[in-house]
Formats: C-alpha cells, sequence, structure tokens
C-alpha cells in the first residue's frame, strides 16, 4: 500500500515529537463551554403569544345578567372575509340600524364611539360562516383603540333569522 504522506509532513511530525510539545484542550473547551453558558443566560426566549380572556364564573345563572345601558352597547357581528355588521343598542329585533363596514376601515368608527359613550361594553358575535381572521382582526382594533370590555357571544335568534334573510 502507497503512503500518501508527504515528506514535509513527516518532518513536521517529527519535529513536535522531539519538541515535546503538548497540546492542552482543556481550556479551549472551558471556553466553548463559557460562552455556550453566556449566550444561554443573555438571550431572551420568545414568549408564548396568546390572547387573555377574561371568561365570567359559571355559578350564575341566565337569568341573573346585569342591566347594560343600551347606549353604551356596540354589537359587531363578523360575517364575511374583511366584512363586519355592526349596530349601537340592544337587539330587539329592529335591525334598521345595521350597518356594514370594512374591518381595516373601522379605525374612525371605534375612536368616535370610544368618544361618545362612557364606558361602552362590546359584543362580539361572530357568524358560523366568519372565517377567523375577521374576528381576530376585530378583536385587535378594538385593542387598538383602548376598547378593552368586549365579549364574543353567540347570535340570538333574531339576528340568525335576519342575516339569512
Amino acid at each position: 500500500m502507497k503512503e500518501t504522506t508527504t515528506k514535509k509532513a513527516q518532518r513536521w511530525r517529527k519535529k513536535i515529537l522531539e519538541s515535546g510539545v503538548d497540546l492542552d484542550m482543556n481550556p479551549m473547551v472551558d471556553m466553548a463551554f463559557l460562552l455556550l453558558t453566556f449566550f444561554m443566560l443573555t438571550t431572551t426566549l420568545t414568549r408564548p403569544f396568546a390572547m387573555e380572556l377574561i371568561m365570567p364564573a359559571e355559578d350564575k345563572q341566565e337569568g341573573e345578567r346585569p342591566a347594560i345601558k343600551a347606549s353604551r352597547v356596540l354589537v359587531l357581528i363578523p360575517y364575511k372575509e374583511d366584512t363586519v355588521l355592526y349596530y349601537q343598542g340592544l337587539p330587539e329585533g329592529d335591525f334598521e340600524k345595521l350597518l356594514i363596514n370594512d374591518v381595516k376601515q373601522t379605525e374612525n368608527f371605534f375612536t368616535a364611539f370610544k368618544n361618545s359613550v362612557k364606558d361602552p361594553v362590546i359584543f362580539i358575535k361572530p357568524t358560523e360562516t366568519a372565517p377567523y381572521e375577521t374576528v381576530v382582526h376585530t378583536i385587535d382594533a378594538l385593542n387598538n383603540h383602548g376598547l378593552n370590555r368586549y365579549a364574543l357571544d353567540e347570535l340570538n335568534d333574531q339576528e340568525t333569522k335576519f342575516l339569512k334573510t
């Protein structure tokens, strides 16, 4: 079998063996572990992004809901992609005030509503066909305007009948 090392490489090996140089790898390994622990401790880990929801206590019965003034209530109905139906006041079966708005164009409406009503209450009632993104965009828009008092609810019978027509 042919030896593949050159004469120059053989001379270097011979010099290293003759000089008695002993390479100690411990300091390099120590530095590697020190750097590793330093970077592990100084990096910020990604925090999980979750929406905080406050749910009502379950011991209350259906009939014990607190009374809310109709002038403080805004009902948002995420309907289709980037479309939100909304009306102000409690649902009484009269949906003449039902308006259609684009999710991205609600900036002026939310600002005006927040300025006109003291301590507003908002109900978000997504339809079954409403995309998840539309509901999230609606909640994000509310949070951006400081409207933090909202609740997710189901459509009542009157709203469902009106939307089917």
